[in-house]
């Protein structure tokens, strides 16, 4: 019994404990509410935390974000219900919970308390449109599509509904649903200009203007002229849009026809304006007119960020327009984002070699390989085919290879794709273009015409440009502008940009100079035979007309001093590049001038026979090469001259030159020259060459000649020519020459020397529109048994004038 009773109060002084322990709360609780309400928010929140952290208990946690929520402070909200659950709070504590979450980004967790807020509370009107919002902003199109629907069962429909309805449709990017949603609200409010307008825009977005195109006549007042061209707009980007997906230019033209005189028509700080610009600059791009979508692209690339489609709209003009650089930033920005994007992958791949980042090309390529399988299952499921985006990306590989210099292994790669699809005429215009950078041009026509019987005739636009290319390639213009006209009229002119370019660049007006200054250490015999020479040489030229003639004036002088005597001779005339397919003539006539005062006709006429075989001939009557001692004298010289070269391949050519002399003082000299030349060793930025060469000359002997006149001699030299290319920007290049050479040289009766000749040059490149180069270099030549060493300095410059 005594035990009994010591368990009964025992019991009893525990419950009394624990009721004095939970008065105790409920005051503190109570207290720092009392103190919340008399303005003390902050204090009072901080001792509700610190009490619930003591106690978990869940009257203390509902009045601590009730208290919060006054503050509407949704992160301290958030902060304090990491570990909350939906049941443990109050109603009331739970919408605040989840508005909380909502606000702070959260929309799944909020949608779960909204979602346990409409099971314990199902006519809270909020509890639904919470639901609503926030499963659509959490992507949850089911549980979106079901708060709505409940809240138009249990609740009257106002302008707050309607509202949050467009929000939903807009956050689950429901473009149909919302104009339903718009609808809807302009049925239930048929003078809300808010809805109607809404209504109007939501419409012309979709492509379904014509369902209310009535608005425009039925509430005018609601609308500005502005607002009209919408429909204009949407037609046109419609357009542009189907163009595009059907590659069809014509299309793309007419839209981009409309979108322009929408801006046209638009207040530039309309929305309309920005969008139609946007559009319009899109159409020009893909068209490839970079020169009308110039000034829209320095004024758009200063109104970042840009929509995804104009920001890489943005770097396919930089791209075309050799700012690659730029085109860079951008697409690799964007492939950051979208890293299984091939098409996109494949632009910063072109980005990456435009700007001469040739492994950082390659190992992009690389790292897209184990994303690509070597084959794909077919719709049934039952067959596999080859991957076409694997197929490209093996093509893009191998046209890496001939892009570095790499053509055996860039023909190997092909040729192992050929194999697995030998009809393939695609991979066949490939090689053509490979054995086009290789200098087989006649080999390049031939693989474009096999690729062109494979294809239908409205798909030859790539080998009929392949094989011009070809044609352009080796200078034979003749028929090439007809040619490339009909190819523009045939195919859209967009896929003729490249050629369009290299033709205009190669057929612009050029205007070229050399200019070269010489001394020697002694009075002898360098360069014009004199102890300080110096010669120029300018070429302008017209630029190709009448289909590829080019015409040019010259003007060409050389100086030396010889026994204090100044030595001038002038050439100045003009002639023209008259393409006769196969044969290629040049004609120049002009004037002397100074010790050469008699006019001089000259002619030179080049045949590549093939890839291997090259010919030609030239007369020169008073040729430029003789020498001003020899004009001193009162002679004057006509060349005739032989040339031949043979590719043995690519990279190995022989050379042989034969040429007769004929000096009007009776001397006649024979020049025969053989020589071989090879390139060495190259790299992305560094070649080097090397050449041997032979020759032997006879003179007549001709007492008073003053000018240097062997008669007989032979020499043999060695020459090893080194070239560094340095990209400095998307504008400028720089490029390095050192050229060393070493031979021995032996005149009949005074027998053998060796000579010797350095050179080092610099060349800027702007644009591949202007070139200008200098250099010094310092030689050893052997006159009569004598070594006469020189110095020389020399400038060249080319400018080509483009439109």
């Amino acid at each position: 019994m005594k035990m009994a009773a010591f368990a009964v109060y025992t019991l009893a002084l525990l419950l009394s404990s624990a009721v004095s322990a939970k008065s105790s709360i409920d005051e503190k609780r109570e207290g720092f509410v009392v103190q919340a309400k008399n303005g003390n928010i902050s204090s009072a929140a901080r001792g509700l935390t610190t009490l619930y952290d003591q106690t978990k208990d869940p009257l203390v946690l509902n009045d601590l974000i009730a208290i919060l929520s006054w503050q509407e402070n949704s992160k301290a909200i958030v902060d304090a219900c990491q570990s909350c659950q939906p049941r443990g709070l109050s109603p009331e504590s739970v919408e605040i919970v989840a508005k909380a979450f909502r606000n702070e980004g959260y929309y799944q967790t909020s949608a779960k308390y909204y979602r346990d807020l409409t099971q314990r509370s199902p006519n809270n009107r909020d509890a639904w449109l919470g639901l609503a919002l926030s499963s659509a902003e959490a992507n949850d199109l089911a549980s979106a599509k079901e708060g709505l629907r409940e809240y138009r069962q249990r609740f009257p429909l106002d302008a707050h509904f309607y509202q949050n309805w467009i929000y939903v449709s807009q956050a689950l990017d429901d473009h149909v649903g919302e104009m339903f949603a718009w609808q809807s609200w302009l049925t239930a409010e048929p003078n809300n200009k808010t809805a109607g307008v809404g209504l109007y825009t939501s419409a012309v977005q979709l492509g379904a203007s014509p369902a209310v195109k009535s608005l425009l006549t039925q509430h005018p007042e609601w609308f500005t002229s502005a607002d009209n061209l919408w429909f204009d707009y949407y037609e046109a980007s419609t357009l542009l849009r189907d163009g595009i997906k059907a590659k069809s230019a014509p299309a793309i033209k007419r839209s981009s026809a409309l979108l322009q005189q929408v801006i046209d028509k638009a207040p530039a700080d309309h929305p309309l304006y920005k969008s139609a610009s946007l559009d319009y600059f899109y159409a020009l791009v893909t068209l490839k007119d970079y020169k009308t979508a110039s000034p829209i692209a320095d004024q758009i690339e200063k109104e970042q960020p840009l929509p995804r489609y104009a920001q890489e709209a943005l770097g396919d003009y930089y791209l075309g327009t050799m700012q690659p650089s730029k085109a860079e930033s951008i697409f690799d920005a964007i492939h950051q984002e979208e890293p299984k994007n091939l098409p996109l992958t494949i632009k910063l791949y072109y980005a990456y070699m435009d700007t001469e980042q040739y492994d950082k090309a390659k190992a992009l390529i690389d790292s897209e390989k184990p994303n690509i399988p070597k084959n794909r299952w077919d719709f049934t499921g039952s067959t596999q085919n080859v991957n076409d985006e694997y197929q490209t990306l093996m093509q893009l590989e191998a046209l890496h290879y001939a892009w570095r210099g790499d053509f055996s292994q860039a023909t190997e790669a092909i040729d192992k794709l050929l194999a697995n699809a030998p009809g393939n005429p695609y991979l066949l215009a490939i090689k053509g273009d490979i054995e086009r950078w290789k200098g087989n041009t006649f080999a390049s026509e031939r693989y474009f015409e096999q690729a062109s019987q494979l294809l239908s005739p409205q798909d030859r636009g790539i080998t009929d440009r392949g094989k011009l290319m070809a044609k352009l390639e080796r200078k034979d213009w003749r028929g090439l502008q007809k040619n490339l006209d009909n190819l523009n009229n045939q195919y859209p002119a967009s896929d003729q940009y490249i050629i369009n370019n290299d033709v205009k660049k190669a057929a612009a007006p050029t205007w070229t100079g050399e200019y070269r200054r010489g001394e020697t250490d002694s009075n002898g015999n360098v360069l014009v035979q004199a102890s300080k020479d110096w010669t120029y040489d300018t070429h302008l030229y017209t630029g190709r007309v009448f289909g590829g003639y080019n015409f040019f004036f010259r003007d060409q002088m050389s100086f030396g001093e010889f026994e204090e005597n100044n030595l001038y001779a002038r050439y100045s005339g003009i002639g023209a590049e008259i393409p006769l397919s196969p044969v290629t003539l040049f004609v120049e006539t002009g004037i002397g001038g100074h010790l050469n005062d008699k006019a001089y006709f000259w002619t030179t006429a080049d045949y590549l026979i093939n890839d291997q075989w090259f010919i030609s001939g030239s007369y020169k009557y008073n040729s430029d090469n003789t020498p001003l001692r020899a004009l001193f004298d009162g002679a004057n010289v006509d060349d005739f001259n032989a040339y031949f070269i043979y590719r043995l391949k690519s990279e190995i050519s022989l050379g042989l030159s034969g040429t007769y002399s004929d000096f009007t003082d009776g001397n006649e000299r024979f020049t025969y020259l053989t020589w071989v030349e090879s390139q060495l060793y190259r790299t992305d930025n560094y070649t080097v060459r090397g050449s041997a060469s032979y020759g032997t000359s006879f003179n007549e002997e001709i007492d008073t000649a003053s000018y240097f006149n062997p008669k007989s001699d032979q020499s043999g030299s060695l020459i090893l020519t080194q070239d560094y290319h340095y990209r400095i920007n998307d504008s400028w290049g720089f490029d390095q020459n050192l050229k060393t050479g070493i031979g021995s040289y032996w005149q009949e009766d005074f027998g053998s020397d060796y000579n010797w000749d350095v050179s080092y040059a610099q060349k800027w490149i702007w644009q591949k529109q202007i070139d200008f180069s200098y250099g010094i270099g310092r030689s050893k030549g052997v006159y009569d048994g004598e070594g006469e060493y020189g110095t020389y300095l020399f400038a060249n410059f080319n400018v080509r004038f483009l439109q």
